[in-house]
């Protein structure tokens, strides 16, 4: 019986250039890591350990919810990506990115 909760994990993060999600020579992200833990200070462990195992470190933290069916703590996101990254995450005991956008692709948008 898997007694671990789900946590959804806002943040900014530092890409290298040997990161895996790094196509177009970003410096960082802001994302929404899916994490499972037993509480949030063991799903923070496992982002941190994702991050590091991807070449990118923690920037900033800004949000941090626990997952409740349907109700995802997001404004505008759509949650079919989200419901996906929590199956996943479930099921495989992994953290997974919800959703992501790059520095640059910040810049093209006019948001940086």
């Amino acid at each position: 019986m898997n007694t671990e909760d789900i946590w959804l994990i806002h943040h900014k993060a530092s890409l290298s250039p040997n990161t895996p999600m790094n196509m177009d020579g970003s410096n960082y992200a802001v994302g929404i890591a899916v994490a499972p833990g037993k509480d949030l200070q063991e799903a923070l462990a496992r982002l941190h350990e994702y991050l590091r195992d991807n070449h990118m470190q923690l920037l900033d933290i800004w949000k941090c919810v626990k997952h409740n069916a349907n109700d995802y703590g997001l404004d505008s996101e759509a949650p079919n990506g989200v419901e996906r990254s929590i199956k996943k995450a479930q099921e495989q005991s992994k953290v997974f990115y919800a959703s992501g956008l790059s520095s640059e692709v910040l810049i093209a948008l006019g948001s940086e």
